[in-house]
């Protein structure tokens, strides 16, 4: 199963409509173009959802050092 084929299984589950992998996910481009797409999306996800909080935290954290260490 590739990426269309998951996405349109998710797609028709969620709309309760059938949506077709090759006609209505990926307009009948080849995977060469799917692919890349999907990798773009995940990198994206990660990157919202694990990195930005993450580096808040690391932000926040030294700030509240530099705090502690002026106050010293």
């Amino acid at each position: 199963m590739n990426v269309n084929e998951v996405i349109a299984k998710i797609a028709s589950d969620i709309s309760e409509t059938t949506v077709h992998p090759n006609d209505h996910v990926n307009m009948c481009q080849s995977s060469n173009d799917v692919i890349p797409s999907a990798i773009h999306v995940s990198a994206t996800l990660l990157l919202v959802e694990e990195l930005l909080p993450a580096m808040q935290h690391l932000a926040d954290t030294i700030g509240e050092k530099a705090t502690e260490i002026r106050m010293l």
